[in-house]
């Protein structure tokens, strides 16, 4: 599993290889005030927001809620 930071690094890294129109911000999805952030870096970038897809991976074992 990669650390945190190695992770920070590959996105960044990533990005920057696309190109201008790419960005990366790690955010925590369970966190209201860093979704805000990443919606206006969004729209502060590229004037505004269409569409957006959270892909958060889950680790470790699952159990059925109900």
């Amino acid at each position: 599993m990669s650390s945190p930071t190695s992770t920070l690094d590959k996105g960044e890294a990533l990005a920057a290889a696309l190109g201008p129109d790419a960005v990366f911000r790690r955010t925590d999805v369970s966190d209201p005030e860093q979704i805000g952030a990443l919606v206006a870096t969004a729209i502060a970038k590229f004037g505004g927001l269409h569409v957006m897809v959270n892909n958060a991976g889950v680790s470790g074992a699952m159990h059925r809620l109900a």
